[in-house]
């Protein structure tokens, strides 16, 4: 088994070295299909299902007079040998300059003129109905507007209504059409002629942003707009946006092609404005675009043409060498253990022999994963540090593991966590809890394996696929044949790459952007070290979410149920030491957090003050502390920091296989076949180790198809859902001898139901699932021990109560 996977390692190493390229950033433009009639301007094209569909203008606009293109909708589709276009149906009448957006059920089209003059008519054209089908008509005439849809609320801004230059703002519900438009507020200007709309997020959320003389961006969430201007540190002189066009690009770009002859790139986050490249048009003036196919599609008079952004990326040469050494560094650490663990105590525990302080660092590694590593900077970086109040519960669970829960499990000599459960409850209790774990695990190991993948293929050019394969492979050499041990040393030399890389990226970002006061000045300027909000809005991430929530309540629930951190309990030779390594743990994510909160914000600063440095393309936050390792720090030190992202990586992960090997060996198959030899024991939980992983990288190949803005919010909403329970039943077992078996159990089920009924039909921040979980369990179980009528068990010792018990 061994040399199978080492012979895969070398093979993937190979062709990971093989498929990488220089770093190239590059726009194509092409011509891809001539207009069936030649336009001036004033023409409208929108997304309808997998087409495009295009029409209307006007090809002389002298002495005032219009002269219409016509009523015809054209339809482009994607085939097998390139692109086709079709007149498939007419509209009413011919039109020009109407304001138009493109929704999921097709391409709206509001106002416009016609030969009869301005109109209020709403369309909706689509390819699948064919034709066009009425909406609500505008209060007011229209024309030359800006238009977007912003959660299924379609917003007509400004333009010339009844005649006159307005800043007037309209909205209508697509899910209400029977309540008509209604007005909203106006735009802070006077008026606004022919802005350009579009829906981007800025970080927080997706907002309307319209481009006139000035940029403005519309909250559906403050339900007011706000001027977007870059800090004062930043001296930009801005281009004139009325009459160009916008699209969205990547995760926070937004691209206009000017009639200035230019295509220029607004940056949501930093709000700085850089020119991209020129692209001039067959009439000096581009009319209508969408992003469509991968590409962005302009409609520019005679043709349909295309802009492509193209990411090469190479990782270099002594990159590859350090990352490589790490690795085999890792490796040897594996075979070296490999010695030792022929046992199932040594495998599992390590023979209680690990000193403290390595057991409280390879706590620190295993809880700060690639999610630490990348999301937490990716956060502040967008964001602020509203998030940071949840660091402080490490310290102050700390205690409350220690002298409620600890005694427990060191007291039992347990190898599984959930054996506990068995002694309280009963064997249903500890096997259903057990398999909820392993879920868990299996599914983490998918997150934690893809998200770095993402961020890794993206700036390195190495696949997804690869970078998972790499990670999965390596981990299972150390952690399958060297057991826990070797998991944690494997840990004390990961955590060490990891905060020495970051604190090395805080120091060069910090003197790259002109030092640490004017780093510091500019996140200010822009609010970015906001990190209290007291309103009392569950919905939101305020202080009460972020600290009893997200912090108190899952690092409880980590701590008090997780097998992955109980196991390391029971790694040192007593009491004592288990306590020392709870408060290293503690003392080490402390700074560290803070570390890597910081890293996100001199990331803004450094890219606000380096516009021209941020890839237009990203397709994902998470990828922006990679992005700036790999095509900035020098080659070699950026080797050290992607090495230290695969080492959150694979703390996370062996401590995951591992744990989850233990879960499977001890609670199921040592269950099932009492006089199993500790031999196979050994050999079992290797084998069920390498079948998790193995789960867990298709997990991860999947989710690669799928689009997810922020996986530091999704990964705690996943904790809250699916490990609440947990939580809640050890905290039932400790505290409340009244529950029993039957009723905890249903504690467990029914929590877990209703947590996903909250997420479906309630504004519930996620991040309040954990607290809300174990409050439910709780009370659940409580209310059901009236109802069933359970056995006595025997469970001196086992309470907190009875804990003097014999």
């Amino acid at each position: 088994m061994k040399h199978i996977l080492i012979n895969l390692f070398i093979w993937i190493m190979s062709c990971a070295a093989l498929s990488a390229s220089d770093v190239v950033h590059e726009m194509t433009i092409q011509p891809k299909l001539p207009l069936q009639t030649k336009v001036m301007e004033g023409s409208f094209i929108g997304k309808s299902g997998n087409t495009l569909l295009y029409g209307g203008g006007v090809t002389d606009t002298s002495n005032g007079h219009f002269t219409f293109v016509g009523n015809d909708v054209y339809r482009v589709r994607k085939t097998p040998d390139g692109y086709t276009q079709k007149q498939i149906f007419k509209l009413p009448q011919s039109i020009a300059f109407p304001a138009y957006c493109s929704t999921s059920q097709g391409v709206i089209l509001a106002g416009g003129i016609t030969p009869q003059g301005p109109v209020s008519d709403v369309f909706m054209v689509s390819d699948s109905l064919g034709s066009f089908k009425e909406l609500p008509q505008l209060p007011v005439s229209i024309y030359r507007a800006g238009f977007g849809v912003l959660k299924n609320k379609l917003i007509l801004a400004g333009g010339i209504q009844d005649g006159i230059p307005s800043n007037q703002v309209w909205m209508l519900d697509l899910h209400k059409l029977k309540q008509g438009w209604q007005s909203m507020p106006a735009l802070p200007v006077s008026s606004m002629v022919d802005g350009a709309c579009v829906v981007q997020n800025n970080g927080v959320e997706d907002r309307l942003y319209i481009f006139g003389q000035k940029i403005f961006s519309y909250s559906a969430t403050l339900h007011d707009w706000f001027e977007e201007t870059a800090t004062e540190k930043v001296k930009q002189v801005l281009p004139s946006f009325e009459r160009s066009i916008a699209s969205a690009w990547g995760t926070h770009h937004i691209l206009f092609p000017n009639i200035d002859g230019k295509v220029w790139a607004f940056h949501t986050i930093s709000k700085t404005v850089i020119p991209i490249q020129d692209w001039e048009t067959s009439q000096g003036a581009h009319f209508a675009s969408i992003f469509w196919d991968d590409a962005l599609w302009l409609l520019d008079g005679s043709d349909l043409s295309t802009a492509k952004f193209y990411h090469h990326a190479s990782f270099g040469f002594f990159n590859y060498v350090v990352l490589i050494l790490y690795l085999l560094l890792m490796v040897g650490i594996g075979f070296y253990f490999s010695r030792k663990a022929k046992t199932s105590d040594q495998f599992f525990k390590g023979g209680g022999q690990i000193p403290w302080w390595a057991a409280g660092i390879s706590i620190f590694a295993t809880t700060l994963s690639a999610i630490t590593f990348m999301a937490i900077p990716a956060k502040t970086y967008t964001s602020n540090w509203l998030y940071f109040p949840m660091s402080f519960s490490i310290l102050l669970i700390a205690p409350v593991i220690i002298h409620w829960y600890l005694p427990f499990f060191r007291k039992l000599n347990l190898t599984s966590a959930y054996e506990y459960l068995e002694y309280r409850f009963n064997v249903s209790v500890r096997l259903v809890s057990s398999l909820l774990f392993i879920i868990f695990m299996i599914t983490r190991i998918a997150i934690v394996l893809y998200l770095p993948s993402v961020a890794l293929s993206t700036v390195t050019g190495i696949s997804i696929l690869t970078c998972i394969l790499i990670m999965s492979i390596i981990t299972l050499l150390y952690a399958t044949i060297g057991g826990v041990e070797a998991v944690i040393w494997g840990d004390v030399i990961q955590g060490g790459i990891l905060l020495g890389g970051a604190l090395l990226s805080v120091i060069y970002i910090v003197f790259e952007t002109g030092g640490l006061g004017e780093t510091i000045q500019i996140a200010e300027e822009a609010h970015k070290f906001k990190m209290l909000d007291f309103a009392f809005d569950f919905s939101q991430p305020t202080f009460w979410v972020i600290f009893f929530g997200a912090g108190m309540a899952n690092t409880l629930i980590t701590y008090s149920s997780d097998q992955t951190i109980i196991q390391r309990y029971f790694t040192t030779h007593d009491m004592k030491a288990a306590k020392r390594s709870l408060w290293t743990n503690g003392l080490i994510a402390l700074p560290a957090l803070v570390l890597f909160y910081f890293i996100g914000t001199a990331l803004y600063s450094y890219y606000t003050t380096k516009p021209d440095l941020l890839p237009v393309s990203m397709s994902n936050a998470e990828g922006i502390f990679p992005y700036f390792i790999v095509n900035e720090l020098p080659n070699g030190v950026a080797g050290l920091l992607i090495a230290a992202i695969f080492a959150a990586t694979m703390s996370t992960l062996s401590s995951n296989i591992n744990s989850v090997s233990t879960a499977i060996t001890c609670d199921f198959v040592m269950k099932i076949r009492k006089d199993i030899k500790d031999k196979t024991i050994v050999r079992v939980a290797q084998v069920s180790g390498i079948i998790a992983c193995s789960i867990g990288m298709g997990l991860a190949v999947v989710l690669s198809t799928l689009s997810v803005k922020s996986f530091f919010d999704e990964f705690n909403t996943f904790i809250g859902l699916l490990t609440s329970g947990l939580g809640g039943l050890f905290f039932i077992g400790i505290f409340i001898p009244r529950i029993k078996g039957y009723a905890a159990l249903c504690g467990l089920i029914g929590s877990t139901l209703l947590l996903l009924v909250l997420r479906n039909y309630s504004s519930l921040n996620f991040m309040m699932y954990g607290l809300v979980g174990i409050a439910l369990s709780i009370v659940i179980g409580y209310i059901l021990s009236f109802v069933f009528n359970e056995k006595e068990r025997p469970i001196n010792g086992l309470t907190w109560s009875s804990r003097k018990q014999k």
